[in-house]
């Protein structure tokens, strides 16, 4: 009884052909994949003196994705923002000399395997689930199409992308000569945070 309950609340009967030997079939269905975006740019230039110009410049860009999972029990999606800031500053010291010094940071969060009620209520009741306070575990059965559990049972991975850089360009100028030389550094930081399968997961070969 607990397993035909189970079953009756997470998989659909078929609407397509049988196959086999009757006791499996087709459900197809169509779903939106709604994916909204917000981004912005800001610019500044500044000259501060005949010797000196500033220029700035931020960057910000957040999306996210939703659509059905497998079987139209929720709602399934990922959420991504990047934030770029960078400032430029050039120094002329004479006719001759000039530098451009420029620093920025890169930064992109991305959070997967996010979760959403989609009108199946039994996606977020716990007495469904295996783990104690989790909702309905993931079931993998060959041949068939793999349930991927209750609201918050998926794998949800949050990544944490940084750059940060530094240059420094120096110009030499004299007659028909020209020299140009300096340095670049840079920083990366990347963070993964994992929940592997929260509600757990069930395989059987058939």
């Amino acid at each position: 009884p607990t397993v035909l309950s189970f079953v009756t609340a997470f998989y659909p009967l078929p609407n397509g052909p049988l196959l086999g030997a009757g006791d499996t079939g087709i459900f197809t269905f169509s779903g939106q994949q709604v994916t909204p975006e917000n981004y912005f740019t800001i610019k500044v230039d500044h000259k501060a003196s005949e010797q000196d110009a500033i220029s700035g410049t931020y960057m910000f860009d957040t999306g996210t994705v939703r659509q059905p999972d497998e079987l139209n029990d929720k709602r399934t999606g990922y959420d991504s923002r990047r934030q770029v800031f960078t400032v430029n500053e050039e120094h002329t010291f004479n006719p001759h000399f000039l530098s451009s010094f420029r620093v920025g940071i890169n930064r992109v969060v991305t959070t997967t395997g996010l979760t959403f009620p989609s009108g199946n209520s039994h996606a977020s009741d716990p007495s469904f689930g295996t783990v104690p306070g989790k909702n309905a575990a993931g079931v993998s059965v060959t041949g068939l199409t793999q349930f991927s559990g209750g609201l918050g049972s998926p794998s949800n991975y949050k990544f944490h992308w940084t750059s940060i850089q530094a240059y420094e360009d120096l110009s030499l100028n004299r007659g028909k000569h020209s020299v140009k030389f300096g340095f670049g550094v840079e920083r990366l930081r990347d963070n993964i945070l994992a929940v592997s399968d929260a509600g757990g997961v069930f395989s059987f070969n058939s």
